[in-house]
């Protein structure tokens, strides 16, 4: 391809067993198996790219990280990566502190606490009269989980999930934007 990608995130959500991302219902083990292979492949080609994975999100997916680890996946990424998606609930509602340390415990019970751990994916739809926040809530939900993030210490780095809204205002996946379609703010605060 050229030159050599900065990072991969490897396989995106892949615990989500039956899923159009893990349709043949794949392990945890075969996940940590595929992520030794993506490692063997790109150190002899690209060396210094970062691999990035895991996409763990809540508290259901700390067993399943455990099981990678267990398996010896962790040896082969250079950052964890979570999907903290609380789509209903407020950054403080869900723990999200609380969620994210369980799962830099786990990476430190496993010899990784120094590897950072990125939210390579977070965000809330605003979805209006939905049970989903609002423009307005979803805006402070951004700062909030930014305010919380700093003073807990708790990610490395964080991605939000979809720079500007697409589609239909009314389905969830295309309401993740901060700024509507055509990048126009959402809130507007005088």
């Amino acid at each position: 391809y050229g030159h050599a990608p900065e990072y991969v995130d490897v396989w995106n959500e892949y615990w989500m067993e039956g899923s159009n991302f893990n349709v043949d219902r794949a392990t945890p083990e075969d996940y940590a198996n595929m992520l030794k292979a993506i490692h063997d492949a790109l150190s002899d080609t690209y060396p210094d790219t970062e691999i990035w994975g895991l996409s763990g999100v809540g508290f259901e997916n700390i067993e399943w990280t455990r099981r990678v680890l267990e398996a010896g996946g962790g040896a082969y990424l250079d950052a964890f990566t979570l999907h903290p998606y609380y789509n209903t609930m407020s950054p403080e509602e869900a723990d999200v502190v609380d969620v994210v340390n369980q799962y830099k415990e786990l990476f430190k019970e496993f010899g990784f606490a120094d590897k950072p751990v990125y939210a390579s994916e977070w965000g809330w739809p605003s979805v209006a009269n939905s049970g989903y926040p609002d423009e307005e809530e979803q805006a402070a939900y951004f700062v909030r989980a930014n305010i919380l993030n700093s003073a807990n210490n708790m990610l490395d780095k964080i991605v939000w999930y979809g720079s500007n809204d697409v589609g239909n205002e009314n389905t969830k996946e295309e309401r993740f934007g901060l700024l509507r379609g055509a990048y126009a703010e959402k809130v507007h605060k005088g």
